[in-house]
């Protein structure tokens, strides 16, 4: 875990996690990752990385597709080869096409600039009713396009910082509740454990457990392989690494940014794909995949790919 000393794109491999802020980003496809200055990062050996100009213009914070997290956009064919002017230009224009909050421009200008103002003022303390202008219009907005309050989004800000705090104090949870503005250690532990599942002694001790995490990872992808077809349960996955099914999606999850569950669904979808491309008919893929009825795979493939799998056929004839 670093901090990247200035803006930075990482063209991130297919299949792969990102670490951003201590949390995992999950990647199926090849994409253009866009990530702050004095942001903390974990990346895999092969991830590249693109420095951005500092005198570049200050509009690819618009490469955020969500005020709260990562900001990505897939990448393509026009973005691999290009430098990294080239990659935000063509993002931003991307990112904007796609309005996922669904605002004008001036909202989205109050939602990037509320955000810039808690990642620089956010601490236990804050008063934000009487310290942020518009409070009224501002809270409306965060509720009506984030689903969150003020308060909620301060916390977040809050959290975050506080998972950073730890990692470079070393563990101390006493510095970082005073850092943070917390009058009271105890209820520091409790507001942590509340919004993370974990206390601050379990989170460093998770952080620091990474070779563990990768091997339950890498032999829980290879159960996938050779039992998806037959097995669709966490709890059977579980019971072959010798762990509980809560204790196997949240480390898969940690890792990865999708739960157990998501990965054996994933796999089902992508075999399935396969097998009907290859001309295999609907019946035998989904009895061969453990269904107990054709409509039950249907639905459930309908769900997941948003058509048939007859529809699928039908492309790969035509």
């Amino acid at each position: 875990m670093e901090r990247t000393k200035a803006p930075a794109i990482f063209l991130v491999p297919e299949n792969s996690s990102f670490e951003l802020n201590f949390q995992s980003h999950y990647f199926e496809n090849e994409s253009a990752v866009f990530v702050p200055a004095d942001q903390f990062i974990l990346t895999s050996t092969d991830t590249k990385c693109f420095q951005v100009n500092p005198k570049s213009p200050k509009n690819y914070r618009y490469l955020f597709s969500r005020v709260l997290s990562v900001g990505h956009v897939e990448a393509d064919e026009k973005i691999k080869v290009t430098q990294s002017q080239e990659i935000l230009d063509y993002s931003n224009k991307k990112w904007k096409s796609l309005n996922p909050f669904n605002t004008n421009e001036e909202e989205l200008e109050m939602l990037f600039d509320t955000n810039e103002w808690l990642d620089k003022n956010v601490e236990a303390a804050l008063d934000i009713k009487n310290k942020i202008l518009s409070y009224s219009e501002i809270q409306q907005l965060s509720k009506e396009k984030l689903n969150l309050t003020l308060f909620q989004w301060k916390n977040h800000k809050l959290i975050n910082q506080a998972r950073q705090t730890l990692f470079e104090s070393g563990g101390s949870i006493k510095e970082t509740s005073y850092a943070l503005g917390f009058k009271d250690t105890a209820y520091f532990c409790r507001f942590f454990r509340n919004n993370t599942t974990l206390s601050p002694r379990e989170f460093i001790e998770q952080i620091t457990d990474k070779p563990r995490e990768k091997k339950i990872l890498n032999d829980f992808k290879s159960l996938l392989k050779q039992y998806v077809d037959k097995e669709h349960q966490v709890v059977f996955y579980a019971n072959q690494l010798n762990l509980t099914s809560k204790s196997l999606s949240r480390l898969v999850k940690s890792a990865t940014g999708k739960g157990a569950k998501k990965h054996i669904e994933t796999a089902l979808i992508s075999k399935s794909k396969s097998l009907l491309k290859e001309g295999h008919a609907v019946g035998s893929v989904a009895f061969g995949l453990g269904f107990e009825e054709i409509s039950h795979f249907s639905n459930f493939f309908k769900h997941h790919t948003h058509q048939t799998p007859s529809e699928v056929v039908k492309s790969t004839i035509e």
